[in-house]
């Protein structure tokens, strides 16, 4: 019998299930090793029925776990988790990972062909045109731009406390445009203003609209939540952005 110790709670791992696990994840966005492993093994488990032409009927996961990964309800329990251990992978690597979701896509056991396994690098301009396009964003690449975000205000407090000047990097002009047409479109009461195309904005814009799209009340002070926390570091310092071509 192996057992797991946690916050003065024994857990027996035969008494691991996917959707126990995929529960885990949920509350803390994070596994651990032998749990993922355990996701693998289930993996790999239903792969070689599916290879061999023994699996039947397979059960589906509850909604709100197929939500979580951005996944439209119905999913089998095999698809959330080949989805989920893709997630993790691309995150330990840095660009996107298409591996066990291609695998059970193809019923096979090899790896897919580099050019699948790394055609999505996840990287601002990506994520924010596939949410334009889709208009909606999975949790993991919500995460992302929150993360992405949050580094940022870090990195301007450091920046600028000592005197430094902002740079900020324009973005794209299709982003804009499409951010504001999406926020038109969800009756979202702000847009981007043109004058201040940064890569700073953007993304903070997109976190406020995310939550008006997610969310069924908002307070106030929510509505642009992210963008302020931006204006606030540039008024604290008195600092204008200093901007960066590419």
């Amino acid at each position: 019998m192996h057992n797991t110790h946690g916050a003065g709670v024994t857990e027996r791992q035969e008494d691991w299930t996917p959707e126990s696990v995929l529960e885990d994840w949920i509350a803390d966005r994070k596994l651990s090793r032998r749990k993922t492993a355990f996701l693998k093994q289930f993996h790999n488990h239903q792969l070689h029925g599916a290879v061999g032409d023994m699996i039947g009927l397979l059960p589906i996961a509850p909604d709100h776990i197929c939500a979580e990964l951005g996944l439209s309800n119905g999913c089998t329990w095999w698809s959330v988790v080949a989805e989920l251990l893709d997630h993790l992978e691309s995150q330990k690597l840095g660009h996107k990972v298409t591996l066990y979701t291609w695998q059970l896509e193809n019923c096979t056991m090899d790896k897919p062909p580099v050019q699948v396994t790394e055609s999505k690098i996840i990287n601002e301009e990506n994520v924010l045109s596939d949410f334009i396009f889709n208009k909606k964003i999975s949790e993991s690449r919500k995460s992302f731009l929150l993360d992405n975000h949050e580094t940022r205000i870090g990195q301007m407090d450091y920046v600028m406390v000592n005197g430094n000047p902002w740079q900020g990097q324009i973005c794209p002009d299709g982003i804009i445009v499409g951010l504001n047409d999406l926020a038109k479109s969800k009756k979202f009461p702000q847009q981007l203003d043109t004058n201040y195309p940064y890569w700073d904005y953007a993304i903070a814009f997109a976190l406020d609209l995310i939550n008006w799209i997610e969310k069924d009340e908002l307070l106030e002070s929510e509505l642009s939540e992210k963008l302020d926390q931006i204006n606030y570091q540039m008024n604290y310092f008195g600092a204008v952005f200093e901007p960066i071509y590419f």
